[in-house]
């Protein structure tokens, strides 16, 4: 009996020490390390996403509505709501392609003296400037005045 204990409490003893030495398995993965992606940021500062106040170079106005999930819509005087989607192009673009329109729109954006702009890549004269309407996370119902 005295055998089959010192045998038992031996296998033991060897079984608490191979899970001890392979608690760790060796990592065979050998893919890339993720990257942290960023997310892009507006020319002010903050996400691209949010309610905005945006005025043409003719003074025409309209507010829109920027979503973190890819959708937007504008709230255009005389016009109504007209959804759609945005993204950024591979050259930092924003681009939205809006419901009943032909294609898509990339905007070059920038920050200057505190003044935000988003000028149409393709019509030059297609300018833009914009306001972020901060605190309001409701959709605009009304058109900008």
């Amino acid at each position: 009996m005295k055998t089959i204990r010192i045998i038992a409490a031996s296998a033991a003893v060897l079984v608490l020490a191979a899970c001890q030495a392979g608690d760790a398995p060796a990592s065979d993965d050998t893919s890339a390390p993720e990257v942290a992606t960023t997310e892009p940021m507006a020319p002010d500062g903050l996400p691209p996403y949010g309610v905005f106040k945006l005025t043409s170079a003719s003074g025409e106005t309209m507010m829109e509505n920027v979503k973190q999930d890819g959708t937007m819509i504008n709230v255009v005087k005389d016009v109504g709501n007209v959804p759609g989607t945005w993204e950024y192009d591979a050259d930092g673009n924003f681009c939205v392609t809006m419901e009943g329109e032909d294609g898509t729109d990339c905007y070059a954006e920038s920050m200057v003296d505190g003044s935000w702009t988003a000028t149409n890549i393709e019509d030059p004269e297609d300018v833009w400037t914009i306001e972020r309407v901060m605190g309001s996370e409701a959709l605009p119902t009304q058109a900008a005045e």
